[in-house]
């Protein structure tokens, strides 16, 4: 017992490790190479994407962490769910932005509703394997994620920085 719950601690710790590392080397860089007016907007959208992903879920990953993984449901009513989940959330976010936010035009508004429900999707998933107590799990995805997420910023400064890229 006491061997998992280290196991399990260890895991975690490294599965968030490496992307607060790869975040904060990116924001270093980021603040050194945007215009003032670009990584405002930069951190902007970021800092909309992390409080989004707390309303979008909705509460789903505490829920699955207090009750167990979406794995005892059947197929149909996981889906179900998560559809429920995010078309109550996701609708009014994208009135939110479109109405209220001068950032967002049509296409970066998509791309940042797709970015927004795919970390949910995660945040989602990530909440079920942390209930299933297989946090190694985790590791390999996580440094994928980190790795790209790296990979994917680098080449934006590269190429031009652009909000929609």
């Amino acid at each position: 017992m006491q061997t998992s719950i280290v196991k399990n601690t260890i895991s975690l710790l490294l599965s968030k490790l490496v992307p607060s590392l790869f975040l904060t080397v990116i924001n270093i860089v980021y603040s050194h190479y945007l215009s003032q007016d670009d990584y405002g907007i930069y951190q902007t959208i970021f800092t909309y994407l992390n409080i989004f992903v707390i309303v979008s879920t909705f509460g789903l990953s505490r829920h699955i962490l207090s009750f167990g993984a979406l794995n005892q449901y059947q197929p149909f009513l996981r889906i179900k769910l998560l559809s429920i989940v995010f078309l109550i959330t996701l609708i009014p976010i994208i009135f939110y932005l479109l109405y209220t936010d001068s950032t967002f035009d049509i296409p970066s508004l998509i791309l940042f509703v797709v970015l927004l429900l795919s970390q949910s999707l995660y945040m989602v998933q990530e909440a079920n394997v942390l209930s299933l107590e297989k946090n190694y799990i985790l590791l390999t995805p996580n440094f994928i994620y980190a790795t790209l997420l790296l990979i994917g910023h680098l080449s934006l400064l590269y190429v031009g920085y652009s909000v929609v890229k």
